[in-house]
């Protein structure tokens, strides 16, 4: 996950998570200019967030520069995930849209169910979401039903059943939508390695 500097956030696991978490210098990391996202896998990425957290890098140390330049070049190139639920800061919104984000199964709720809970029209809610999270009600939904998704086969919750738990009709239509998103189906992605349950670290990288 990268997350720009000052970005307000809430993680939550149901499970012990491992997280190498590194504190970059903003003066230093301006060369990524993306939005916080959740990254697609990237092993040489992995390789150095887990060799940086565990060693830091040092700016005047020239090979720490070259592999912190490789870091930053990573971190920019690295395919996006839509695994990050975005939430207003403030009104009426940000409450409907902060219950809806976690709702029991990640049954998030419709466009529809959104205005009438705000008690305002549906292209109200749409121009809502595009103001304050540069998206839209749909892809936000998605963005929420793939999160729980991504947590229920993490568990070993066989596909058929997340495809239920999440809101699709049919299996067939939410591992369509998966492999569209994720690049990959649910099976596989329950198969891949990186799904131990380690310890959280973390150092200040300058």
């Amino acid at each position: 996950m990268w997350l720009t500097a000052w970005t307000r956030f809430r993680l939550h696991s149901e499970a012990p998570v491992d997280a190498d978490a590194l504190l970059l210098d903003p003066t230093r990391a301006r060369a990524v200019t993306r939005a916080s996202a959740v990254l697609d896998d990237d092993a040489v990425l992995a390789a150095i967030v887990r060799h940086a957290a565990a060693t830091s890098l040092r700016a005047r140390v020239p090979g720490d520069r070259r592999l912190f330049a490789v870091l930053l070049d990573r971190i920019g190139a690295a395919r996006s995930l839509p695994l990050f639920v975005r939430t207003p800061s403030e009104g009426r919104l940000a409450s409907v849209v902060d219950l809806g984000a976690h709702v029991p199964e990640g049954r998030a709720p419709s466009i529809t169910d959104l205005a009438s809970s705000l008690v305002k029209s549906r292209k109200t809610v749409e121009r809502a979401f595009a103001r304050e999270m540069s998206l839209t009600p749909g892809r936000w939904r998605q963005q929420v039903r793939l999160t729980r998704a991504v947590t229920l086969l993490s568990d070993g919750r066989r596909v058929g059943d997340v495809a239920r738990d999440v809101g699709y009709r049919t299996p067939s239509a939410f591992v369509a939508a998966f492999r569209k998103a994720m690049g990959t189906t649910p099976r596989r992605f329950a198969r891949s390695p990186g799904q131990g349950n380690k310890q959280k670290q973390g150092k200040r990288q300058n």
